[in-house]
């Protein structure tokens, strides 16, 4: 990068900045000099492309890494694909009913809530096996699972927090004011998006607002999931992309697009463990694993 470089042509490059002046005293005189932090930077690589089981009606609403196998929620067929990372087809786990959302519990578990479903079941990626039933008051949709807890959207826009038990803890109103699609919990903070109005909201996991992120880049954003550094990642369906988001709010920009080969994007996951970033399109039943690299520099300006 040129050190001469100005604040609107580091823009122009789509990265983003977070500047902080600093003073530098001399014999008689005080000089100001930028030091551009230049810590929102990714290397994206593509490691894997391939089409699902060429299967009729296939429909992918959630997905899910665990223990080295990719895990595909099926609505239209009622089941869970299972695919080792390379991309080989491994297996199908059949279900109850429609899946609307799936989160993982630990490397063999994962809990699957339903379309119209009052309960949130925990299956066995192993054997197939539901481990657990879990009976709730009100329907349940999207749901993500942290530190014993399982937060479940209920009534498209309330917030239940349940124990493995079913038990409510407590119960908030999402700050958005249309249906809430998609929920992802990250440590203490929880992110969900708006996709009339294009808004990625980060709150506390008590329901308040800490910051907000609405861009024209994010055109009906869909699905939310963080890494392991606390940057948000959004796929959004009709824009054709994937957005990251810094851990603050403050910075964003396209990360994935159309010429990566997103193409109405249903479902994303981040692994952190080994940093990479799976990606499924609708109209062509495909999925693509990308390697992501984060990198920091100082920059002095």
């Amino acid at each position: 990068m040129d050190p001469s470089a100005s604040q609107e042509e580091l823009e122009r490059t789509g990265i983003s900045v977070a500047c902080t002046n600093q003073r530098y005293h001399s014999d008689s005189t005080t000089s100001e000099k930028e030091l551009v932090k230049s810590y929102f930077q990714f290397d994206v690589s593509l490691r894997l492309k391939f089409q699902l089981q060429p299967i009729k009606y296939s429909d992918i609403c959630a997905v899910v890494i665990t223990n080295n196998q990719l895990v595909f929620a099926d609505y239209a067929r009622n089941s869970l694909l299972i695919y080792d990372i390379n991309g080989s087809y491994n297996r199908e786990i059949k279900l109850s009913s429609n899946p609307l959302s799936i989160s993982e519990i630990n490397k063999d578990d994962v809990a699957v809530s339903y379309y119209r479903g009052q309960r949130i079941e925990i299956i066995s990626i192993n054997t197939g096996e539901v481990k657990k039933i879990i009976e709730t008051n009100d329907v349940i949709h999207v749901i993500s699972y942290q530190n014993g807890l399982i937060y479940a959207v209920v009534d498209d826009q309330n917030i239940d927090v349940m124990n493995m038990t079913g038990k409510l803890i407590r119960s908030f109103k999402c700050p958005s004011k249309s249906i809430v699609q998609c929920l992802s919990t990250d440590s203490d903070i929880m992110f969900f998006t708006d996709p009339s109005t294009g808004t990625l909201f980060c709150c506390d996991l008590y329901g308040s607002v800490k910051w907000k992120c609405t861009d024209d880049t994010m055109n009906w954003p869909t699905k939310v999931i963080t890494d392991g550094n606390g940057n948000v990642f959004v796929s959004c369906n009709e824009s054709n992309n994937v957005v990251v988001v810094s851990s603050d709010g403050k910075h964003h920009k396209e990360l994935l697009s159309k010429k990566d080969g997103l193409k109405n994007p249903t479902a994303i996951y981040y692994e952190k463990l080994n940093n990479c970033l799976l990606v499924c399109n609708e109209d062509y039943r495909d999925a693509l694993l990308f390697d992501v690299k984060h990198s920091a520099k100082m920059i002095q300006i």
